[in-house]
């Protein structure tokens, strides 16, 4: 098997996927600053691969009991943020995504007026430790005379979790609940705008270098300028590279690791930090086969890590009975890698709870 590559091992190491962390959700997450949650069940899988002894059911517990949240930040899309972290991470990037979504507001009818009448409602249906699902926060708002339904709905409860009004709340059944922002998050930090983008650059070079400027700019949402002020900031404390044309930062130490540099393979969720938090990635790219897509943000299947590089995807079906994982491989995976692929399998068969049923569709002969 060939040598690792040092870059790759490197953003192994800072992503927790070559140096584990202790089963404790609001710090697997705090390491990051956040971690993409729009597909719940994969950000759950996510945690457990950077902090393997964590069960789904711990995971569930820490968004009841608040000491994580799941709301709208970076990009903007939902986040896992820790707790302690929602209000500083919140003052950092939701007044640039609030300029972003101006347009969908006024496509919409929603303005400041309209948001303030409807953040006094939400406050009186929440208050007092209530929760309630998006679809009873509508019929609070219409029985005092607001429209809110489909996307309008939606957009408004948007501007309510960025303007740090409401969070997660727990779960009921399988619905996703609301609660006011203050009552679930209390004692968390608090810093100005400047200090806060300083602190989410300082967060995201430690759990995802080496990056450029530009990558982080992609995972934030911020513009070119506030990210490079925020790097400038930080930079003190930071390694910087050029890679061919392009500078390249990271943390001049990085978590030791406790497994391979590289391990062999990893089955990654849809959305995952290892993919989604990078602008340019060239770095961790594989040759596919002709005609297949060659950037994984072609498809949002799971996917499918080889050797730290993109190497096909994989597919998913949870049953009653059994979880059917199936491989879509760019290429034939050798005796190495599909053993450590069905490992893999099952530690996320046993992640839910269930059985496993494992598959691996033959990949397509290469041609040249």
């Amino acid at each position: 098997m060939a040598a690792p590559d040092p870059f790759i091992a490197r953003r192994m190491r800072a992503q927790r996927l070559a140096a584990p962390m202790a089963a404790d959700p609001a710090a697997v997450v705090a390491w990051f600053g956040a971690v993409q949650a729009q597909d719940y069940s994969g950000a759950k899988w996510a945690l457990t691969l950077r902090a393997p002894a964590l069960t789904d059911a711990q995971l569930d517990q820490a968004l009841a009991d608040g000491t994580i949240v799941r709301t709208h930040g970076p990009r903007p899309t939902w986040h896992f943020i820790a707790q302690a972290d929602a209000r500083w991470v919140l003052t950092a990037v939701a007044p640039r995504v609030q300029l972003r979504s101006r347009t969908m507001y006024r496509t919409y009818e929603i303005d400041v007026a309209l948001m303030t009448h409807a953040r006094r409602i939400v406050e009186q249906a929440l208050g007092g430790g209530q929760f309630l699902t998006r679809a009873a926060i509508g019929k609070a708002l219409a029985a005092k005379g607001i429209e809110a339904a489909g996307i309008r709905l939606g957009l408004m409860v948007f501007v309510l979790e960025l303007d740090q009004v409401v969070c997660s709340g727990p779960r009921q059944g399988k619905q996703f609940t609301y609660a006011l922002f203050d009552e679930r998050v209390r004692g968390a930090l608090v810093l100005p705008p400047d200090e806060a983008r300083t602190a989410l650059a300082a967060r995201y070079v430690a759990s995802h270098g080496p990056v450029t400027v530009n990558d982080f700019v992609w995972w934030s949402g911020l513009t070119v300028g506030e990210a490079k002020r925020a790097f400038e900031a930080v930079s003190p404390a930071l390694r910087t590279e050029q890679i061919g044309k392009d500078t390249y930062w990271s943390s001049p130490t990085q978590p030791k690791a406790t497994r391979r540099d590289v391990p062999p393979v990893h089955l990654l969720p849809n959305y995952d930090e290892y993919f989604i938090a990078y602008r340019d990635r060239r770095p961790t790219a594989a040759r596919p086969l002709p005609n297949a897509p060659v950037d994984p943000m072609d498809s949002y299947a799971h996917l499918l890590c080889v050797e730290g590089r993109f190497g096909g995807f994989w597919r998913r079906t949870v049953g009653t009975r059994a979880v059917a994982v199936q491989l879509l491989p760019y290429r034939a995976l050798n005796r190495t890698h599909l053993a450590a692929a069905r490992e893999e399998a099952a530690r996320y068969a046993a992640f839910l709870g269930l059985p496993l049923e494992f598959s691996v569709r033959p990949a397509r002969p290469e041609t040249r």
